[in-house]
């Protein structure tokens, strides 16, 4: 059955692809975009694009005046966003957004899955994805609000780089090379990487169309391999 489908960031990687998937199955697809994305994303023709703020809310209250989508896809969430989306698009059926495995860091095992634990906060994980995903499970408890968490893991795929992993995603690392401070390099030849296609994770996000709302409302739905390999691997690829 067609649906409306409204995408955040459909000029992005994901969106633009999850977005053409849509439009290839027949489904309505509305999106936003401040039109400063820069990274390769899909055809997105027939879909009707608004460029605006998702932040704004007198945008966003224009916005529900002329849409009111079945299926929202926001592909880079926030808490404030979700209480947003909550407020002006109550009729919304399903609420997907975009995590990331990072939250699981440091694994305790392959593949990543729901036995990990991801609540709390430590030197290496992804602070304020743990953070949006707490707030959206809490807005499902508390409200009935029909979100599902998708946690891809390392997306590669048309205009990716490689990951890069000598700086551990510290920000003080980054800091030291602007300022061509001296830097150690840890050999990082062996480090066990696991990564998915972007095109497949948004077919991962798509097939989530055809489920019973029932079914992965308050879900995490890892996006992951059961496969890894080193680094070094990847890169001679």
């Amino acid at each position: 059955m067609p649906r409306k489908i409204l995408v955040f960031g459909i000029s992005g990687e994901l969106g633009s692809r999850f977005a053409r998937l849509a439009l290839l199955a027949g489904h309505k697809v509305y999106g936003v975009s401040r039109g400063r994305n820069v990274r390769p994303g899909a055809d997105v023709s027939g879909a009707e694009i608004f460029t605006g703020d998702k932040l704004d809310r007198d945008f966003l209250a224009d916005l529900a005046q002329r849409i009111q989508p079945d299926v929202i896809l926001d592909t880079i969430p926030s808490a404030a966003m979700l209480d947003n989306i909550r407020e002006f698009f109550p009729q919304v059926k399903n609420v997907f957004m975009v995590s990331s495995t990072g939250t699981f860091v440091p694994l305790q095992g392959l593949p990543a899955d729901e036995t990990h634990p991801w609540r709390e906060p430590n030197e290496v994980n992804f602070h304020g994805k743990i953070a949006n995903d707490k707030h959206a499970l809490e807005l499902f408890e508390q409200y009935k609000f029909p979100v599902t968490i998708f946690r891809p893991t390392n997306i590669i795929g048309d205009g990716r780089v490689p990951l890069d992993l000598y700086g551990g995603r510290n920000i003080e690392f980054f800091r030291a090379l602007k300022k061509s401070e001296p830097l150690t390099l840890p050999d990082c030849r062996e480090v066990l990487l696991q990564s998915g296609c972007n095109w497949d994770l948004s077919q991962a996000m798509y097939l989530a169309l055809s489920a019973d709302v029932e079914d992965i409302a308050g879900e995490i739905i890892v996006i992951s391999c059961r496969q890894a390999i080193r680094i070094k691997d990847y890169l001679n690829f």
